[in-house]
Order: structure tokens, then sequence, then C-alpha cells
């Protein structure tokens, strides 16, 4: 990736994120989508690259209220936009032909398919190609975790009980969370059987999707646990992580500085996986 026709990958990418990062909020008129980015850091010598992308909508006035009054505390109009913040963090190594990039959710939305059409225009700029991102499938990218054992499987937003739904208190609503636990002293199996078709446990993800709005199971490995959702996700057969409870957080958003140490473990677990025998990124951080 340092050599694509004669340009670094790593220093071109870079180059755009500088641009960008002005804070100043550009706009996609066609999706009314706005955004910008912020708190960029650049490692030259690791070749990491990581920042926030504020993004969100605009074009429907709406009022925004206090949940616990139910009053209206800002009239939100059509020029307004709810900006959500996404991590977006790159490892370019040195001697190989891709690069891992980590990007987060919230709720389900991303910015990958934005942030990937804004960078392209870019990068064809400077080389005519065409540049890609795809989801790195379980069996590479998970490998350690194939054997951790499934404690517990979540249905996010369970609706079984269509009553639950319709009641509203001081605006609010009812998000109930469907959590399965096995038999005292057994589990639910390895990892890796979420994956393998006609297991018990991927009949059992099949039959549950229709519930709720996404399957999450808790695995533990040693001492370790992380939380994946788990069945179709974004149309692709891939799992994503949750970020864990000791990502400091603020305002409901995950801590700039935290979560980057958090993201840094999980390509570490990327690159022992991926280039086995290979110390081509830093010493694992727990």
């Amino acid at each position: 990736m340092e050599d694509v026709r004669g340009n670094d990958l790593y220093f071109i990418l870079k180059s755009f994120l500088e641009n960008v990062s002005d804070e100043r909020v550009k706009r996609i008129e066609d999706e009314k989508r706005s955004y910008f980015f912020s708190g960029l850091t650049c490692d030259d010598e690791r070749r990491e690259l990581s920042c926030n992308m504020m993004s969100g909508f605009y074009g429907v006035g709406t009022e925004i209220i206090d949940v616990e009054s139910g009053k209206t505390v800002f009239k939100k109009g059509v020029k307004n936009s709810d900006m959500i913040q996404y991590y977006i963090h790159f490892f370019i190594p040195r001697g190989c032909d891709e690069a891992i990039c980590v990007m987060s959710t919230f709720r389900g939305d991303g910015v990958k398919t934005v942030f990937l059409s804004e960078f392209s225009e870019f990068f064809r700029k400077r080389v005519p190609l065409a540049i890609s991102m795809h989801p790195l499938s379980y069996e590479k990218a998970l490998a350690e975790w194939q054997d951790a054992i499934a404690k517990e499987i979540k249905v996010v937003k369970f609706n079984a009980i269509k009553a639950l739904e319709d009641i509203e208190v001081n605006g609010g609503h009812f998000e109930p969370i469907l959590i399965m636990k096995p038999q005292r002293r057994k589990n639910f199996g390895a990892f890796k059987y979420f994956f393998q078709p006609e297991t018990e446990q991927a009949k059992l993800v099949e039959v549950l999707s229709p519930m709720g709005e996404h399957i999450k199971t808790v695995v533990q490995l040693g001492t370790r646990k992380r939380v994946f959702r788990v069945g179709l996700v974004n149309d692709n057969v891939v799992c994503q992580i949750d970020v864990p409870p000791e990502v400091e957080q603020a305002d409901g958003m995950p801590d700039l500085v935290s979560i980057r140490k958090w993201v840094s473990s999980i390509i570490a677990e990327f690159c022992e996986n991926l280039y086995p025998g290979v110390e081509i990124y830093h010493e694992r951080k727990d």
C-alpha cells in the first residue's frame, strides 16, 4: 500500500483527513446529510490515523423533548442537523496490499458509504484507480474468539410482546431486551457454531432474528469477555463488536482517547490472526 503507482496510501489518506479536519460542515444535498471531521491523530511511524466523523441529517423540522418531563426544549428546523459521533481508525502496514479500517456505528447507522464516496473522489485525483472497503470475514478477523464460550444471547428491542410497545411514559417508550441464559453450569457452546449452518446455535439465531432488531451474544475467552452482534449485519454474514463498558464515555458517546486505546487492541488481534508469526503491529494492549 506504500506504492500505489508511486503513491503511498497512508499519505494520501493523511492528506485527505488533514484537508477535511477543519471542523467546517460539509453537505451532501441529495441525501440531506451533513458531516465534519475532528480530533485527527496521525502517527507516521506506526502508520495509523484516527479521528471522529460527526454526521447527521437535515431537511425535516422536529421537536427535541426532555424525556423525563416530556417538554419541548428545542425546535429543530429544516436547516438543523443532529451530529452523531462516529469513530474511524486506519492502520496501513508496510509491505501489505491491504489496510485495516475500524469504523463505529450508532443504532445500526454508519458512515462507511459516505466516507468512501468522499475519499474516493479525492483518491482518484491522485491515482486513476478505484478504491474499495470490504468487511473482514469472521474466520479471518476473529479466529482467536472462535472457541470462546457463549454465555448469553440477547434479542435487542424484543418485539414478541406487542403490548409493551404501546406504553408511553412522558414521551418515552420501552425497548425490551430478551436475555437468554443456559441452564446452570452449562453454556451455549463455542462461538464458532453461531456461524455454521444447520447448527443449533445458527438455527436459534435464525428463529430469534424476526423477534427483535438484532441478536447479540456474550462470549468469554479465559478472563476476557466480549459482546458480538451475530446474524446478518448490513446484508453481510459478519459480526460487529460492541464497545465495552470500560471505554469511557462523554454524553453517551465514547471518549476519543479511550476508544482509540480499545480499537488498538482490536487491530492487534486482527493482525495476529491475519499475519501469523509476523510482528506487523505493536504489542497487544489488554
